[in-house]
């Protein structure tokens, strides 16, 4: 489901702030924000997740394999905007009217996985059906989990140490995204159906820093 989705002319974080807000009212804020490093998501947006309760989730510097997902997702909405624009006689010249139609075709196509994952008729299992249909949080919800991410980065702080290794700025990030990952597990909120695969603490060896 795409909740939203606008054309900008500058990619600052005043842009993402305000967009993030938006939605925040409109839908309810999540309990966890995922983005990348970029600086659309420094300045008021740290402190706007604050306000909410957000806990943010950042992906790993230069490891674009992270947001493998999301920009999935990009091909898709921009191939049905490319087909729009061509229905209206405008190729190579995309409206806000564009975009929109193709965020509201990728919400209410019928997914296959959605029929087996709900039991829904396969007309209905649509990514804004089930949007629609979601349990609001609550504060409690909001608060437990927050707690729950601070316990499982007391845990992940002692597998660093009990591994000798020293606890530098990117493996704070480190430590922040695992204790997210095993948070969201505890609570049921993330269920891993296969063997689950812990990346390794040791980025020495995994290439990233030398």
């Amino acid at each position: 489901m795409i909740p939203l989705i606008l054309p900008a002319v500058h990619k600052n974080s005043d842009t993402s702030a305000g967009a993030l807000e938006a939605m925040f009212k409109q839908y309810g804020a999540p309990l966890v924000a995922k983005m990348d490093n970029g600086s659309e998501f420094k300045g008021d947006v740290p402190e706007l997740l604050g306000q909410y309760l957000v806990v943010p989730l950042l992906s790993p510097a230069y490891w674009p394999q992270y947001n493998g997902s999301v920009e999935a997702g990009m091909g898709p909405l921009k191939t049905k905007m490319y087909h729009e624009a061509m229905r209206h006689g405008r190729s190579g010249e995309w409206s806000s009217d564009d975009l929109e139609h193709a965020r509201w075709q990728i919400n209410t196509a019928p997914r296959p996985v959605l029929v087996r994952r709900f039991n829904l008729p396969a007309g209905l299992a649509t990514p804004q059906l089930i949007w629609q249909t979601r349990k609001p949080i609550t504060k409690d919800q909001r608060l437990e989990f927050i707690e729950t991410v601070n316990v499982k980065r007391e845990e992940v702080m002692e597998e660093f140490k009990e591994a000798g290794e020293d606890i530098n700025k990117r493996q704070l990030a480190t430590v922040a995204r695992e204790s997210i990952s095993r948070a969201l597990v505890a609570l049921g909120y993330l269920k891993v159906r296969r063997k689950r695969i812990t990346p390794p603490f040791n980025l020495k060896k995994m290439g990233i820093i030398r």
